[in-house]
């Protein structure tokens, strides 16, 4: 599958492939927190999908892994 953005972006069924991943977690009644790691140059977009498609009383924390002890900002 070729295509101009990581296929975690992509929408399946009117939705974001990594928000049916991160909606399951979050059914889940044992998940408090969410921790998303992110290349740097999709973080700003990572973290306006989960913040659109995620319920909001979760903790969310979306990070860089290229960035040593980087809290996620």
């Amino acid at each position: 599958m070729a295509a101009e953005r990581p296929k975690q972006f992509l929408e399946l069924r009117g939705l974001p492939v990594l928000a049916h991943s991160l909606r399951t977690f979050c059914n889940w009644r044992r998940t408090a927190a969410l921790t998303v790691v992110a290349p740097a140059d999709h973080i700003s977009s990572t973290r306006s999908l989960l913040e659109t498609h995620l319920p909001q009383n979760f903790s969310l924390l979306v990070s860089d892994p290229g960035q040593p002890g980087n809290s996620g900002g």
